[in-house]
């Protein structure tokens, strides 16, 4: 699975998105008057899982959510979004299967403390992943 692969298959994830505007890295956003999200993937170390050959190849990330919502607004939109993003990584969905011999497996999310900054009151959902192929 290219780094390509990856990106496409769990920004795919939101492809339904309809709560808010979601904002991905690098491209063009006019930040909306209301609630919103920005969805980044954070890739990390990459091993050799097995001996021998075919090798299973294993790569650590983490998809992170940020949500963002206006500076006064309490938290009961954030959350509710936080829930529907934890939807997206749960039960049937904690494993994206791209091939017989590719797939990314999804921990638990987590919702990071808030912040406020610029206006906005922001948390985060973290998803750690292994991203695995048979090569």
């Amino acid at each position: 699975m290219t780094w390509v692969t990856e990106r496409t298959a769990i920004q795919g994830r939101f492809s339904n998105w309809t709560a808010t505007k979601v904002q991905y890295p690098g491209i063009p956003f006019l930040e909306p008057a209301g609630p919103w999200i920005s969805v980044h993937i954070l890739n990390g170390e990459g091993i050799i899982a097995t001996l021998g050959t075919p090798h299973a190849r294993r790569h650590i990330g983490v998809v992170a959510v940020q949500i963002f919502d206006k500076e006064n607004s309490g938290e009961v939109t954030i959350r509710t979004l936080a829930d529907a993003v934890e939807l997206l990584f749960i039960n049937d969905n904690s494993r994206l299967t791209i091939s017989g011999t590719e797939w990314i497996d999804f921990d638990q999310p987590e919702l990071t403390p808030g912040f406020v900054q610029d206006g906005w009151r922001q948390r985060n959902v973290n998803v750690s992943y292994q991203r695995n192929e048979v090569k």
